[in-house]
């Protein structure tokens, strides 16, 4: 038998007979001088330099902020300004306006913090947390695939002991020279790998099965919370978490797959390592099993020391993924706006620039893995053969006494050596599993700062909903007690939102807009819409027309006054470009209703098309009411997409219509037959629209100045007319204004079109105000700062209000009934025609439309 000794003095001499050998040195030091100077001249080495990796050891620091707002310190006021040197000055509009949102910011992200806690969740709990959103219930079908998983899992660890023990007896017969006992062990062999193989694909196939349930119900689970009204806006409108749409699909798959595969690559290894454990204990003592696992726990102990951090480089990989992505999408959309305005340029460099990001990543990624995975192979490959040599030799020196023949002492080092690289190749998965944790890390945090983002997103719409339903509809205005700095702001958390009521009209009491961002557009601003009270809206771009909008659907939250709302079933909102999907022209007239709560027939659904000028669609080819067609594409123009839009409405058919500029690119007598359709269907429409033809259907104006004040009146307007009348303002700004009439004379800044001169001058020397119990006119110039508003109506509802409205578009401002109006509607046709021939496109693509006389030019 071989002793120590001698195994000693044999590794001796051939290590020094290879040193001696030239070919060998030579190929071993020009690899190392090779892989030495690609290691040095790497540009991801300069990157790796310049911006070191964290190691393995900080994933136990790693942690997801669940509130990212800093907290106000108790020292500094919540109302005082940023940079402000003194305490706020109640006298400044603005300011209360600016301190009102910082206030509400603040209050608001302490009330969400405090409602989970702790504050800081570990990435364990995390990983915990979405797990039990793959796994909902312990009796489902994810609790049945994973039992199974470990039923079949001990069933393959059992059949690889099998196989260990029939290649013993392999080796036994072959050395004796027996081929009966050979061939009856070959056949044994085969018939045992049978089963072997088969729980192999088994377990792969349950494995997918689970991936595929987690997949499920995480992307169920983030759908059903995403499509929601208030949350949907805020995270996709507002923006409140980057690539959203990769975090629901890329994201919830990578988790999924990666989660699913933990369920097989920690159990199964661990179990075989501690099962071919115990039988390399039996063959080579205790020194075989704790020389095995010192020596892979020691590479263990390296890795957590020096090993790259891989769920730092996961969230780098799909950021920088996700941007280049997003920036393909958009370029996608808007492929005509690109062409026409010649932004290849543009657009080129920056997916360029995006794409080199991801680029620098990947190569940063690349070098990190390949100086981490130079180690991992020298340390796992090749010297898990050396210490399978020695586990060899130290099961041959204890198998020496019992092993009396050469077939015992082959068997026995076959058992040894298979015993061994099972044992190794498990302790290897097992140590892999370590990188598995940290991939699946990186998903869990992206996943979670989306959950983070849901929760805050749904507590504030749980907020706004019970400041909603708990109050009465008596008003009182939110008050704040500006502080001095240092002192607590004197508010409680009812005073944190606005109100909104339902009631039959529509109607805005001491209401301010306030940007997400904490902007102030209006201070305060109060009008109501009965039925009949066609109202425009209008006013330079972004002085807060859209923002009443959002506001009045719920997307922003109030933050001060008394909003009255009819249910949103009576609401219908047209914008200028309509949503279109693909679906038949029957789902599109239908939208958002489907084809089986559809209780008209096909005949009434044609009407509507006539009444939006949209009946000739049937005359292009193959068309019908089933024709499925690519409404991404150019099956219908911009102008008939906005004739479908209109049909819409006329099928749903509420009390209030919101019109945002939803003609701009529709004939003029289509317009006016649309409008005229409105009236016969009782629809009050609420109208944006910079276009002068559309004026003349509206009997009430919301002016906006531009500069945060605003006027509420009856209107008075005829097509081709030189100023907008305002009869007599009910509420404004400047209470100097109230009961007064007003002209605003028509400008280009007025229809949106930016005159540069006209922007630089004063907008309060456009107005003329008249005294409303005198016929003679009396100029009156606006102050520049809003004043605070005075309204004519102090309760939201009057007598008058409702007679007023049941009177509906019978009479106009001036009391000229509503047949005058149309008739003078019926005269302008004329100045229609000359307005529709001076239509053109503009450098985007958009129709501007050019008015003759306008500022003494024709275009």
């Amino acid at each position: 038998m071989v002793t120590a000794d001698a195994l000693g003095e044999y590794v001796r001499e051939y290590a020094a007979s290879r040193l001696r050998d030239p070919v060998m040195t030579s190929w071993v030091g020009g690899s190392i001088a090779l892989l030495t100077t690609l290691y040095v001249t790497s540009s991801g080495r300069k990157m790796v330099r310049a911006m070191p990796p964290p190691c393995v050891r900080n994933i136990a620091k790693t942690i997801v902020h669940e509130c990212d707002a800093t907290p106000v310190p108790p020292s500094q006021s919540v109302l005082s300004p940023v940079g402000a040197s003194g305490p706020c000055s109640p006298a400044s509009p603005t300011t209360r306006a600016a301190a009102l949102s910082e206030a509400i910011n603040a209050a608001t992200s302490a009330v969400i913090s405090h409602a989970r806690s702790p504050e800081e969740i570990s990435m364990l709990r995390c990983f915990l947390q979405i797990l039990r959103i793959a796994i909902p219930t312990v009796h489902g079908r994810e609790a049945q695939r994973i039992m199974l998983l470990f039923i079949f899992m001990f069933a393959r660890a059992f059949a690889a002991v099998r196989i260990v023990d029939i290649s013993g007896i392999v080796s036994s017969t072959a050395i004796e020279g027996n081929l009966n006992k050979m061939l009856k062990a070959l056949i044994t062999f085969g018939l045992s790998c049978v089963p072997a193989a088969l729980l192999n694909v088994t377990l792969d196939y349950y494995s997918e099965m689970l991936e595929l349930h987690f997949r499920e119900n995480i992307t169920t689970y983030l759908t059903e919370r995403y499509l929601k009204r208030r949350v949907f806006f805020q995270l996709a409108g507002l923006h409140a978490v980057a690539h959203v749409d990769q975090r629901i699909t890329e994201d919830a798959r990578n988790w999924s797959r990666v989660a699913a595969a933990l369920f097989t690559s920690v159990p199964r290894p661990f179990i075989e390592a501690a099962m071919f454990s115990y039988i390399l204990y039996k063959q080579t003592g205790i020194v075989g099993p704790t020389a095995t696992w010192a020596y892979y726990f020691g590479f263990a102990g390296w890795v957590w020391f020096f090993a790259p951090n891989m769920d730092w480089l996961v969230e780098q990989r799909m950021g920088k993924q996700g941007a280049f992505q997003a920036a393909h999408q958009d370029a996608l959309t808007h492929a005509e706006e690109i062409t026409v305005t010649r932004g290849f340029p543009f657009y080129g460099k920056l997916l360029q620039r995006l794409f080199k990001a991801v680029t620098d990543q990947s190569r940063y990624a690349a070098y990190v893995h390949a100086r981490f995975g130079f180690a991992e192979i020298m340390y796992n490959k090749y010297g898990s053969v050396l210490m399978g040599y020695i586990i060899c030799a130290v099961a041959a020196l204890h198998q020496k006494k019992t092993a009396s023949a050469p077939a015992d002492a082959t068997s026995t080092l076959t058992k040894a050596a298979y015993t061994f690289k099972t044992l190794a190749t498990s302790i290897g998965r097992l140590l892999w599993n370590i990188k598995l944790i940290l991939v699946v890390g990186g998903y869990t945090r992206r996943l979670m700062q989306f959950i983070v983002a849901l929760d805050r997103a749904e507590k504030l719409a749980e907020l706004q909903t019970d400041r909603t339903a708990q109050f009465p509809v008596k008003h009182s205005s939110m008050k704040f007690r500006l502080t001095d700095e240092g002192s607590t702001p004197a508010m409680n958390f009812e005073s944190l939102f606005g109100r909104v009521v339902r009631g039959e009209h529509i109607e805005f009491v001491d209401v301010p807009l306030i940007l997400p961002t904490g902007e102030c557009l209006c201070q305060s601003m109060s009008f109501h819409v009965k039925p009949g009270m066609n109202l425009l809206i209008i006013g330079p771009n972004g002085c807060g027309k859209s923002s009443t909008f959002r506001l009045l659907g719920e997307l922003w939250p109030l933050r001060g006054g008394l909003i009255i709302k009819p249910e949103a079933e009576q609401l219908y909102y047209v914008p200028q470009r309509p949503y279109m999907f693909d679906g038949t022209l029957l789902e599109q007239v239908i939208y958002p209703l489907k084809k089986k709560d559809l209780t008209v027939g096909e005949s009434e659904l044609y009407g509507y098309l006539q009444m939006a000028g949209l009946d000739y669609i049937f005359t292009k080819s193959n068309m019908s009411w089933e024709t499925r067609l690519s409404w991404s594409d150019d099956s219908l123009s911009l102008g008939e997409q906005q004739r479908l839009a209109m049909a819409r409405l006329f099928f749903h058919r509420p009390r209030f219509a919101i019109l945002d500029e939803c003609s701009s690119l529709i004939d003029l007598d289509v317009e006016r037959q649309m409008y005229d359709r409105c009236v016969e269907l009782g629809i009050t429409v609420i109208t944006i629209a910079h276009r002068r033809s559309v004026w003349q259907y509206h009997n009430w104006i919301l002016y906006f100045d531009g500069s945060g004040g605003y006027m509420f009146s009856p209107l008075h307007y005829t097509d081709g007319a030189s100023a907008l009348v305002l009869s007599c303002v009910t509420s404004a700004t400047d209470a100097a204004q109230v009961g007064r009439e007003v002209r605003i004379p028509v400008t280009n800044r007025l229809c949106g079109q930016e005159d540069t001169n006209e922007a630089s001058q004063n907008e309060g020397r456009l107005l003329a105000a008249t005294d409303h119990h005198h016929t003679r006119n009396a100029p009156m110039t606006v102050a520049p700062a809003p004043q605070p508003v005075q309204s004519a109506h102090d309760e939201p509802t009057r007598e008058t209000d409702v007679k007023e409205g049941d009177e509906g578009l019978r009479t106009t401002p001036d009391g000229a009934p509503t047949q005058q109006l149309e008739e003078r509607a019926t005269q302008a046709g004329p100045a229609h025609k000359r307005e529709r021939r001076n239509f053109r496109r503009n450098g985007a693509g958009a129709v501007r439309i050019s008015f003759p006389g306008e500022d003494g030019n024709s275009e």
